[in-house]
């Protein structure tokens, strides 16, 4: 079967938002002022930040540094929030935007995740904002893709996610201002080195420029990674492939997490394996890879751990 890739120019949902609309949608609102203040502190170590960035993207060929210096900070409440991405998740605690230059933030899903998993809101929205940007580096691919005379279909990749849209729908949605029906793959494995690269990100930062003491990044962290969260979660998934993987190729773990963090941050497929490490297919066989691409939410997590026995 013969595959014909054709790009198409389906703009990016950020690239429609704008700095006044936004600010008008804020309108009065004022902001939790102790998450403002945790995204300005950030801001304005940006310099420190870059650098830190500058080390971590010497892995990737493509990914580019965002001048975050430049970036303005939009709070909306939880209300507020809903009408900005209506199309979107509703729960989100933030969106970094590359094209408008904006960081929106999401004050309520904050504090409720603050308060639900006792967590330090000011550290809590530092590693948001570090795990957004993260997502904002990666780089960003769309194509259309037509096997035979089929309806074609939106191939979009973004770090080491792919979401797979009929292309009629995704036009059509587009039109009518609605979320497209999509199926998206490998997103807990996304969000989980994306996730290790955040903290990593963030840990470097406030050892340069004194933010947090390590004490309270090692408590929150600890509670961040706790079991039943979906990062937790995530985080277990990637940890237990990396061991797997390890323990099958001799190669150590740390190894095997700088691959997938290369590839995060190169949009490579994350199967395909590189000079001195080999595929995950290689590894693991297809099957596993079938099956993980396939996990949705945590109960899958657990399924997929037990029947590849991947933990102890």
């Amino acid at each position: 079967m013969r595959e014909e890739i054709k790009t198409y120019n389906f703009p990016y949902e950020d690239d429609t938002v704008s700095r006044p609309e936004l600010l008008k949608l804020r309108g009065g609102y004022e902001g939790n002022p102790i998450i403002g203040q945790g995204i300005s502190a950030a801001l304005k170590n940006g310099q420190a930040l870059n650098s830190i960035l500058s080390r971590h993207l010497s892995r990737s060929k493509v990914a580019t540094i965002p001048d975050f210096l430049s970036y303005a900070v939009v709070q909306l409440d939880g209300e507020r929030w809903k009408r900005y991405r209506a199309n979107g998740s509703q729960t989100a605690m933030m969106a970094v935007m590359p094209t408008a230059k904006l960081v929106v933030v999401n004050d309520d899903s904050l504090s409720y995740q603050a308060l639900s998993d006792q967590l330090d809101i000011r550290i809590l929205t530092l590693h948001s904002f570090v795990h957004e940007a993260m997502h904002s580096i990666a780089p960003r691919n769309r194509a259309i893709k037509y096997l035979q005379k089929e309806n074609g279909v939106l191939h979009e990749t973004q770090g080491v996610r792919h979401t797979i849209t009929d292309v009629s729908d995704a036009i059509l949605a587009k039109a009518e201002g609605r979320a497209r029906t999509a199926s998206i793959f490998l997103v807990f494995l996304d969000e989980a080195i994306n996730d290790e690269l955040a903290e990593e990100v963030v840990r470097e930062l406030c050892s340069e420029s004194g933010l947090h003491p390590k004490a309270a990044l090692d408590s929150f962290y600890e509670k961040w990674r706790e079991r039943g969260t979906f990062h937790g979660e995530s985080r277990r998934l990637l940890s237990c492939i990396t061991r797997s993987m390890a323990e099958r190729t001799g190669l150590s773990s740390e190894t095997i997490l700088r691959s997938f963090q290369r590839a995060e941050l190169e949009g490579r497929n994350l199967f395909v394996g590189e000079s001195d490490i080999p595929s995950m297919d290689e590894v693991m066989g297809y099957g596993f890879t079938v099956d993980l691409s396939r996990i949705s939410d945590k109960l899958s997590i657990d399924a997929f751990v037990s029947k590849y026995k991947l933990e102890p």
